[in-house]
């Protein structure tokens, strides 16, 4: 599946499940809200998560809030060298793959 393609279903999904991803939108800001890390940081640790699951679409939306949160491509690139030592380098290699077709 495309990064284009994904996006659409996510959409669509969305519309699909409006409480239920509202619901979900407001256990994550709560979730940042209730510690003292700042938004920008949470970014950064969710894709990490992301990256440790190695979950495309998550992955992919995360380097976008990382993106909305200010974070250079620069910074995102380097959270995915980070993997090299627990995920390998097949593994991160369809990661940066990922990531680079999100940075565009």
């Amino acid at each position: 599946m495309t990064y284009k393609e994904r996006i659409s279903n996510f959409e669509q999904f969305k519309a699909d499940f409006a409480v239920v991803y509202r619901q979900c939108q407001a256990s994550q800001s709560r979730a940042i809200a209730d510690g003292p890390m700042d938004e920008q940081a949470c970014a950064l640790v969710r894709l990490g998560i992301a990256i440790g699951l190695q979950h495309a679409g998550a992955i992919q939306s995360n380097v976008r809030k990382c993106l909305s949160n200010g974070h250079k491509p620069d910074v995102i690139r380097q959270i995915v060298k980070l993997g090299v030592g627990t995920l390998g380098l097949p593994a991160l290699s369809d990661i940066h793959t990922l990531v680079e077709e999100t940075l565009g």
